[in-house]
């Protein structure tokens, strides 16, 4: 039996008690230090296991936008407090980053092009010359989300923006948001893998051919004709060249470009009750493969 809508508070105390036997919702973001601490990782009943996904911040590239300017775009990516940002959602929650493909998928390497373990304010300062004004920044209004905003909020106003936050319920923030005009400068966002190939991310969610009046995942509205170019001429491509291809337009874009500021690659963590057997994690779902779950 498959239950829906179900509160994830509720569910670890039902999973706990062996009532309930897996929430496919994950686990509470407070709950897992003390999870681990009882059950170990990925030992039994408790695990963490990488996902190919990246959480950023969307920035709103559109003329006559605050973002429309790279200089502010690349402030944003010196200015915000990732290691803060991920700690928002609780112990083993991922692993900090500030590029575009997450690890995991054909073409990643890791590159140092922003901070990753705290803010730069000076040099966020310098690139925000006498600041951006008002920023109009969307959100979740989970506990997670709104934490982060605020976290995203003393960030920009530490380099003279003003940041105005606008909260939505579950996914409703990126179908308004995919409506071309839409009235934001920020965002927060995440992309988990479709299928294993990079055109998943770049193509999918920063080639400016691929925006149009509605249903947009190039919440960036980031529409540059030589990149553009260079992502069609990546995709004609196969193997090891395409990858190649693909990484050096993530170090790219985040560098020259800054459409997002990228901060973490998440974790998926999962909590099963005693008498369940079977856990294998699928990477493809960025879950447990239910086909293997059995009942002792």
């Amino acid at each position: 039996m498959i239950s829906v809508n179900t509160d994830l508070n509720q569910s670890l105390l039902q999973v706990k008690a062996n009532q309930v036997d897996y929430d496919m919702s994950g686990v509470p973001g407070p709950a897992n230090a003390d999870l681990a601490a009882q059950f170990g990782i990925n030992k039994s009943r408790y695990q963490v296991h990488p996902i190919v996904e990246t959480d950023h911040i969307a920035l709103n590239t559109t003329a006559g936008r605050v973002f429309s300017s790279v200089s502010l775009r690349k402030a944003v990516n010196e200015a915000i407090d990732r290691p803060a940002l991920l700690r928002v959602r609780g112990a083993f929650a991922g692993t900090r980053t500030d590029q575009i493909l997450p690890p995991g998928m054909g073409g990643f390497r890791d590159e140092k092009i922003y901070p990753i373990r705290g803010s730069n304010y000076a040099k966020a300062r310098q690139l925000a010359g006498n600041g951006c004004g008002k920023v109009n920044l969307w959100g979740g209004n989970s506990a997670a989300g709104q934490t982060q905003a605020q976290v995203f909020e003393y960030n920009l106003g530490r380099i003279g923006c003003n940041v105005t936050l606008k909260l939505f319920a579950g996914f409703q923030v990126f179908v308004v948001a995919g409506q071309k005009g839409a009235d934001f400068d920020a965002m927060f966002a995440a992309w988990n893998q479709d299928y294993s190939d990079p055109y998943d991310f770049l193509d999918v969610l920063l080639n400016g051919n691929n925006i149009h009046d509605s249903n947009n995942n190039n919440l960036a509205y980031f529409d540059n004709a030589d990149i553009n170019k260079r992502l069609d001429a990546a995709n004609k491509l196969s193997g090891d060249p395409r990858y190649k291809a693909y990484g050096n337009l993530d170090v790219l874009i985040t560098s020259k470009y800054a459409p997002w500021a990228s901060f973490d690659n998440r974790n998926e963590r999962e909590f099963v009750s005693a008498r369940t057997g079977g856990y294998l994690f699928q990477p493809a779902n960025a879950a447990a493969d239910l086909n293997t779950f059995f009942l002792r």
